[in-house]
Order: C-alpha cells, then structure tokens, then sequence
C-alpha cells in the first residue's frame, strides 16, 4: 500500500507544469508566491538532476552533491500526503520542506558529507517597489538530540535572498545573503528577514542551506515563506540646530502588512549615521516615529554626516499575533548629507522611549 501511495503521488505531481513565467503583478497586490510553505497536498514535481521532488512554483539547484529536496511527509511516509496528519515538522500547515544530505532513508542517524543546495522562485513585482521577505528555516547537526553533538566550530548555514532584477542564479556575486548559523538547541526555528527595491518587473525569492562540515545527520528544513511590500521609512527633516543636527522621520507598516489574518504588526525605525567616509554606526533603534538631536563632542570641522532609516514591522512579544510570528524589515533610505561649520558634536545621544517588543 506504501508503494502504491508514493507512486499515485508521483502521478499526481507529474501533471504539474514546471516552474513558469509569473503573471504580471497587479499594482495594488501583494507578490503571489506559488506553495509558500511546502504543503505536500500543493504538489512536489520531478526535477532532472534533483534527487527528491521539488515543490510546485519552485527550482533546485545542488551546488555541492550530494543533496536531496523533498517535501517532509513525502520522505518520511514514504510517499505518502495527508492533510490531517500534523506530526510532522513543520512551522504552518501540516508539511514542510526537507534538505538532506543525498539518498537519506527515514531515520535519525545518516552519514552527513558536506552539501549545499539552494532554491528560488521568481515572481512579478512593481518596478522601484520595496519588497520584504520573511522566511523560516530549522538546522539539525548532528540529527535532534539535545545538547547538540555537532563538533565545536561545524555549523550548518540557513541562507535566505532577494535578487531585485529576477535573476534566477544562486551563485551571483551581487546576492546579499542573509545567515543563520546557529544550530537547533539555540534557535529552534530562525526567521530569515531580508529586502530590496525591485529593478525590474520580476524578483527572484532565494533559499539555501549550506552544511560545510562532514559530521553524522545533519539535515534541515524550510517552511513559511512570506513576500510583502515592505514597511516604510523617511526622513521628514535634516537640519542644523546650533551645534546638533535636528532629524525628524515617519513611515508606515506599507499595504501588506496590516492585510495579513490576525497580524498585530507595529511599524518601529532604526536610524545609523556615518560621519564622512566612515563606516555606518547605530545611533537609534526600536524607535516609534518622532524626532531626536544628533549631538557632536569634538572637531568635525566641515565635515559631512549622513544619516540612514529602515522601518521594522515586529508583532509585541507576549501577546497574541498571526502565526508565524513574521518580522519584516524594511529598505534603507539615506538622507542628504549636511556638514557641519565650526566645532560641531561627533558623539551621538539620543533620549526616546524603545517601543516594546
């Protein structure tokens, strides 16, 4: 009866499509990713040269072998889907996506080679738009156990991307990975967040896992991937006073956010600023819209400063929120740069009260 499950599901997932050109996007809609959280019963496909099956709207690529992708139920029922069945590991719904190390039957203890293997979607998009993607992803060195066996130093790499020209190569050098190291005992299930301006019509949503170390079951899995148009930050104003520069800014949660089933998202900033060709250094963060006085101890005679803002949507800790607990964060946007004559502060302080989380 196993066997005939796995193969009535490989008939079924047979008859999808491959992954396609997206729709064009709607102006006022959120992006539409296809089987965001891996859902066994939204169908898996065969892919050449993957071992495994690969969800619906979604490309594999194994960038080191060996490597395996499949949907959780499918692997550990061996073919088998059911919706009513929610004893699996997952975050949503009742399946998840499972990134092994080759041909890996069930069970917790497999030799574990280095792998790494990355999967994109591409979508339509608005054109100068700011997306922000939350994604979830869980990683086993060493199988579940607990306190973790994984040797000192090995990690297993949760990756997350956005490519804002649909580019669909998970190798291109201009991908700002986001990562996540930490292994399971740490952090059960780490929220990946990430975001751009799309420069074309389409963006490419990246994941990735990258186990570099060889040690004895290690294996992760993804759920729970969410695109939104992101929250929004500026600057309302940038202006000397005295020996301080004034800044002021605002934002909102963007369209998405508050459309998402129970969501308690408020929208908080986080402000850096650089002094000439300095680095980026924090001055604010968790802040509600307002104001404060960028204040300067020492010679900065001329010299430019320059501020950034980027908005966060967070759910308050503690309270009841949709589920997942998404985090979406959004573009940096950079204020003109002043500078400043005579002697002028160069030590940031600020005085506001932190929005709780």
């Amino acid at each position: 009866m196993q066997l005939l499950a796995f193969l009535f599901a490989v008939m079924l997932t047979a008859l999808d499509p491959a992954p396609s050109d997206p729709p064009p996007a709607a102006l006022d809609a959120a992006p539409v990713l296809q089987n965001p959280g891996f859902e066994c019963g939204d169908g898996f496909h065969d892919q050449q040269g993957i071992p495994g099956m690969v969800p619906n709207g979604w490309t594999a690529k194994i960038l080191k072998a060996p490597a395996k992708v499949l949907s959780t139920q499918l692997w550990a029922k061996l073919g088998g889907c059911d919706p009513s069945d929610m004893s699996w590991e997952k975050l949503e719904g009742y399946d998840s996506l499972i990134l092994l190390p080759g041909e890996v039957l069930y069970n917790q203890y497999f030799d574990a080679p280095p792998y790494d293997v990355a999967l994109w979607q591409t979508v339509s998009v608005t054109p100068g738009a700011d997306y922000s993607l939350s994604a979830w992803m869980t990683s086993l060195c060493g199988g579940s156990s607990s306190p973790s066996s994984c040797p000192p130093g090995a990690y297993m790499a949760k990756m997350a991307a956005l490519d804002p020209t649909g580019g669909q190569n998970p190798s291109a050098s201009g991908l700002r990975w986001v990562e996540d190291r930490r292994p399971h005992t740490e952090v059960y299930w780490a929220n990946l967040k990430t975001a751009v301006t799309a420069k074309a019509d389409r963006m490419t949503v990246f994941l990735r896992l990258n186990s570099p170390f060889q040690h004895h079951s290690n294996h992760a899995f993804a759920d729970a991937v969410k695109l939104v148009r992101s929250p929004q930050a500026g600057f309302a104003h940038v202006g000397v006073r005295g020996r301080s520069i004034a800044v002021s800014w605002d934002g909102n949660l963007g369209p998405d956010i508050p459309n998402i089933p129970a969501s308690t998202h408020k929208v908080s900033f986080e402000v850096q600023a650089r002094q000439g060709a300095g680095a980026w250094t924090p001055w604010l963060k968790g802040v509600a819209a307002g104001s404060a006085n960028y204040d300067a101890g020492g010679s900065c005679n001329g010299e430019a400063i320059q501020f950034r803002i980027r908005a966060w949507a967070i759910q308050p800790s503690g309270q009841p929120g949709s589920w997942p607990f998404h985090e979406f964060v959004g573009v940096w946007k950079e204020s003109a740069a002043i500078s400043l004559a005579g002697t002028a502060a160069c030590s940031p302080r600020a005085y506001l009260p932190l929005l709780a989380r």
